[in-house]
């Protein structure tokens, strides 16, 4: 049983990571230089800090995240795996995330 339950984590880690973005939503954006600036600009919250905050109050996997602009406002959208294996969607403010 034990033996099954891993080789089906395995099977969906390389499903998620073979497959296309999670976030294809308008208002999102798909280029990450593009987001650099953004955050720079906005003086938002960036990637490697918010991947650190999220470690450190949550033992989900952070599988994906997009930067996008929603209702005149930052978030970033993040798609997780559980310890349990479910996919979750998040979003968080990227001005203040946590």
């Amino acid at each position: 049983m034990h033996r099954c339950l891993r080789r089906a984590a395995v099977v969906l880690g390389l499903t998620l990571a073979f497959s296309p973005p999670a976030v294809a939503e308008p208002g999102c954006i798909a280029d990450w230089n593009a987001a650099r600036l953004i955050v720079q600009r906005e003086k938002l919250v960036d990637v490697p800090a918010v991947k650190d905050g999220f470690a450190k109050q949550n033992p989900a996997k952070i599988l994906e995240i997009v930067l996008c602009e929603e209702k005149g406002r930052y978030i970033y959208r993040l798609k997780i795996l559980e310890p349990a294996g479910r996919v979750r969607f998040l979003s968080l403010d990227a001005r203040k995330p946590f």
